[in-house]
């Protein structure tokens, strides 16, 4: 099999293309192939087009638009860095044309404020095929939401937008939240992370209640405190469309936190949370937590990175964690875990297959944590980077590697006490496995 990087190669290249079968380039060579080096290669596509050629993703920067502006051969489109806003709105109306187009999926990236404005805008109107638009860390202008604001209408089967980084303000979420609460709206999936709207962002949990559709929200990072924590809890309370929620890097108090949790004990819906904040660490939150993981049937991914867990709290959790059925995958990393006992779970968990203790200071207690490993059987892939393990520990980790039969991925890099020998017994502990597994050194 051969795997074409098409952005390497010119006109000349590729012309060689012109003479393999038709279902070849259907299958394997189609696929790959997302960019170009220069508009020869583009022209190329349009003939590839002629002979029923579907593409997955065309990137699109640094030629003129003119020449590829009838490419009608791929479903997703992603701009880069185009300023001119006739040639920006000549492929938003190619895009939006469905008598010619199969395009679903627009991405801008890097695009000015004035231009993004009137695509968006086109984009968004009477467009029944557009089901992906992301215009993260574009910094629209603030018309650009009320033209967002009307895709229920305009867009009726766009089921993922992402906003992030856009400079989203509370007006902004307001509409959104207008938009959200349609019936008409399809949305499946929402992001706006990085975008400084506060609790406002509380506005959104208030119009889910309304929408019985979207299953994955996205709110990383926007400074959003008790109000947004409190109502996103409520939804939880009263909802069970929602799947996914993220509301890592935000500041809710470890009150705020025990309201979310307790949420979840009756919640049947979300399999993913994602929260990252100080107000995790406390006590009672703690307490709040390992209750609900009791309890809980549905929820399989939990990150908490960067929570302070004192003593009693880590007994407490990973003691929770021992005894779930249901959790899948946990991250906990920059998260000081200090205790002996604390890798006990290890060995009795049946259901984790992704483990992240990324820069958890486990130090001198990885030894405990190496020979716990050797006793699990269900764990696939674990991150053990930046933990400043000693080098005697190298041995036990080669020992868990060989006698684990379920783990097929361990990163181990970032230890400097590790020398060229520990890597040594590591790489042949993975590599002398039956089925090797990947060792990151």
């Amino acid at each position: 099999r051969t795997v074409l990087h098409y952005s390497r190669l010119g006109w000349s290249s590729l012309f060689c293309l012109l003479m393999l079968p038709i279902e070849l380039l259907r299958q394997q060579i189609a696929p790959s192939l997302t960019s170009f080096k220069d508009i020869k290669s583009a022209r190329l596509v349009c003939h590839l087009w002629s002979r029923a050629i579907l593409l997955p993703g065309l990137y699109i920067s640094n030629f003129n638009l003119d020449d590829v502006i009838h490419l009608q051969c791929s479903r997703k489109i992603s701009v880069a860095k185009i300023e001119d806003e006739n040639r920006l709105l000549q492929l938003a109306a190619l895009a939006t044309d469905g008598s010619k187009s199969v395009v679903s999926s627009v991405e801008l990236l890097e695009v000015a404020d004035d231009v993004a404005a009137p695509c968006i805008r086109r984009l968004l109107s009477n467009n029944f095929q557009l089901e992906h638009l992301s215009i993260a860390y574009t910094r629209a202008a603030t018309n650009s939401f009320e033209a967002l604001s009307s895709w229920p209408l305009g867009a009726p089967n766009l089921i993922s937008l992402d906003i992030s980084g856009t400079n989203f303000k509370e007006d902004d979420v307001r509409l959104i939240a207008r938009a959200l609460e349609q019936p008409q709206c399809a949305l499946r999936t929402f992001r706006a992370s990085s975008n400084s709207i506060g609790d406002s962002a509380a506005l959104l949990a208030e119009a889910l209640l309304k929408n019985t559709k979207l299953t994955e929200i996205a709110l990383q990072r926007v400074k959003a405190e008790d109000a947004t924590a409190e109502s996103f809890a409520e939804l939880l309370r009263q909802s069970s469309t929602l799947q996914i929620l993220d509301l890592r890097e935000n500041v809710f108090t470890p009150a705020a936190c025990i309201s979310l949790f307790s949420a979840l004990k009756t919640n049947s819906g979300l399999k993913s949370l994602l929260l990252e904040c100080r107000g995790v660490g406390h006590t009672d939150a703690v307490r709040a937590l390992t209750e609900t993981l009791k309890f809980n049937t549905t929820l399989t991914d939990l990150s908490l990175n960067q929570c302070k867990l004192h003593d009693f709290g880590q007994l407490e959790f990973f003691q929770a964690v021992k005894d779930s059925k249901t959790l899948r995958s946990l991250s906990m990393t920059h998260t000081f875990i200090n205790l002996l006992e604390t890798f006990d779970f290890l060995r009795f968990n049946k259901s984790l297959r992704t483990l992240n203790l990324f820069h958890c200071f486990i130090g001198q207690r990885g030894r405990l944590l190496a020979r716990a490993l050797g006793e699990n059987h269900t764990l696939r892939e674990l991150n053990l980077a930046l933990n400043n393990f000693p080098a005697t520990a190298a041995a036990d980790f080669a020992d868990a590697i060989q006698t684990s039969t379920s783990l097929r991925k361990i990163y181990l890099h970032l230890n400097p006490n590790f020398g060229p020998e520990a890597r040594a017994l590591l790489k042949e502990a993975a590599e002398s496995r039956s089925e090797p597994i990947s060792c990151h050194l």
